[in-house]
């Protein structure tokens, strides 16, 4: 399944795939997410492997950009309108 950006890649992730996406989104390292979650980091790299399958793409900064953005813009507030601008 291609990242299409209609949302339904988005949408096909485990609800244990959209845990650790969203912990990409933060910032944290699969050691981090492992230790958050209590899970082993293989089990991380396999979440992520096949997020990474769902969601079209094959680097953490793709799947970050396609989850992450399309998490700001589904969620009311999230990341637009915000303090982002430089003048």
């Amino acid at each position: 399944m291609a990242a299409d950006g209609d949302g339904r890649a988005h949408e096909s992730l485990t609800p244990r795939q959209h845990e650790v996406m969203e912990q990409v989104c933060l910032g944290r390292t699969n050691d981090a997410i492992a230790r958050h979650l209590e899970i082993s980091l293989h089990t991380v790299k396999a979440h992520l492997q096949n997020a990474y399958r769902r969601l079209g793409v094959e680097t953490r900064a793709a799947a970050a950009a396609v989850y992450c953005g399309h998490r700001r813009r589904g969620k009311p507030g999230g990341g637009e309108g915000g303090p982002s601008r430089s003048t």
